[in-house]
């Protein structure tokens, strides 16, 4: 659907305000029609069918006016999970999120609970970073862990009464452990919450005397914040231990995925109303049918699914594909490749890739190429440098109209190489 019929669906959906019956104003800008309320016509999203409510949860339906359907706005922003609004005062429906640039946490009226805080202390809020340089924050909020593994509550956690309307929430998380035995070893754990309705938005583990970024914890429709934490190891433990959320900033980022709407009803004749496209689920890789070609292989050795982090914690993945980088530089063909059959009908792949070089020099320092081809037409759909030792995201390769995905690797550096390197593409997703 192009981009002219979705903005003259959202404008048609935004004429209605919030409810399904049509309503005559006392203004030269509104006029009274008759319209039908239709039971009949149904509505199905993604190929399922919806069941419209309103904002009290009461069924409600679709209004048909000279051969166009109007859908009840709060209706559709529910089932397509769009925030809705309306301001009463210019008389505005507001779809989506409007983007909110930063904010400090600590600039909102705050409940210091009986264990959370503000940092008011200059020396507190400058930390090591890995490098041994001084990281010098500009606030922060402490957590005293005053009850070991059982310390974390919403009653004791400082909780920031930040009024909704943000959607995402960042800081950085570090635990000042009180014992040096502690340090770069014992796991704590960061908790955020929602204090109105009291459920857990986050749990982050944090090595103690590391800094760990933390990004994007969804807030949305969240009215405030408490932050807490414990430590993982022990029930007990000393209760000068504090978890510090460093720069903690409020935000709105508006979404970037498009939504594709189909409305008319003119050439339906089962009184079917399609909203969208019938949208798959994230699927794993390794569920598909494959071919292991020459070099690629499922990882069914669970120590080989478990990589060393950034912060040195254990990041254990569900599963993997393993290229034996047999070759150097010519390791990667199709041939030898690892082939999933997915079928068609994904647009995205998405996976972790790591490369584990069997020559400690090259650690950290020797560059590596990850490969995706789509195999039916052998072209290459994507060539990732990757760095051994390391871990890289990578998001979003686009495989539409691809039936089966190889995956293989090369070592840039050399032609010739260990055939003991292994490249791994961690929990490989399709959607």
């Amino acid at each position: 659907m192009n981009k002219k019929r979705l903005t003259k669906f959202l404008v048609l959906i935004s004429t209605i305000v919030l409810c399904t019956g049509v309503v005559a104003f006392a203004s030269s800008l509104t006029t009274e029609i008759k319209a039908i309320l239709s039971r009949e016509v149904t509505i199905r999203y993604c190929g399922e069918v919806q069941n419209m409510k309103d904002g009290s949860g009461n069924p409600v339906y679709p209004i048909m006016y000279n051969g166009t359907t109007y859908l009840p706005v709060r209706a559709v922003s529910n089932m397509l999970d769009i925030p809705v609004d309306w301001d009463a005062s210019t008389k505005t429906v507001i779809l989506g999120t409007e983007e909110k640039p930063p904010k400090s946490v600590l600039s909102f009226e705050g409940d210091t609970g009986g264990a959370g805080s503000k940092v008011t202390d200059k020396g507190s809020l400058t930390v090591k970073g890995d490098l041994g340089a001084d990281i010098v924050y500009n606030d922060g909020i402490s957590f005293r862990i005053w009850n070991g593994g059982l310390s974390a509550n919403i009653r004791e956690a400082y909780k920031a009464k930040i009024e909704g309307g943000y959607t995402k929430l960042s800081f950085d998380a570090y635990v000042a452990a009180s014992n040096e035995k502690d340090i770069g070893k014992t796991p704590y754990e960061v908790i955020i919450y929602d204090v109105e309705t009291e459920n857990k938005l986050a749990a982050i583990e944090v090595i103690a005397g590391e800094i760990k970024k933390v990004e994007d914890i969804d807030i949305t429709g969240v009215k405030t914040i408490g932050f807490a934490a414990n430590c993982i190891k022990s029930l007990s433990g000393s209760d000068t231990d504090r978890a510090f959320f460093f720069n903690p900033v409020v935000y709105s980022t508006r979404s970037d995925k498009p939504v594709e709407l189909d409305t008319d009803t003119d050439t339906d004749t089962d009184n079917d109303t399609d909203v969208g496209d019938n949208n798959k689920q994230s699927k794993s890789v390794l569920s598909f049918e494959s071919d292991t070609g020459g070099a690629g292989s499922k990882v069914t050795n669970k120590g080989s699914l478990t990589v060393k982090g950034d912060l040195g914690a254990d990041i254990v993945y569900n599963d993997g594909i393993s290229f034996r980088i047999w070759n150097g530089g010519l390791s990667a063909n199709i041939r030898e490749a690892y082939k999933a059959k997915i079928g068609g009908g994904y647009t995205k792949l998405s996976f972790d890739a790591y490369v584990a070089a069997s020559n400690e020099n090259d650690i950290g320092k020797t560059p590596y190429e990850i490969i995706i081809y789509d195999v039916e037409n052998e072209n290459k759909l994507a060539s990732i440098e990757i760095i051994a030792g390391e871990i890289k995201k990578v998001e979003g390769i686009d495989i539409t109209g691809v039936k089966t995905i190889g995956f293989a690797a090369n070592c840039i550096k050399s032609l010739s190489g260990s055939d003991t390197d292994r490249a791994y593409f961690f929990n490989p997703v399709v959607e």
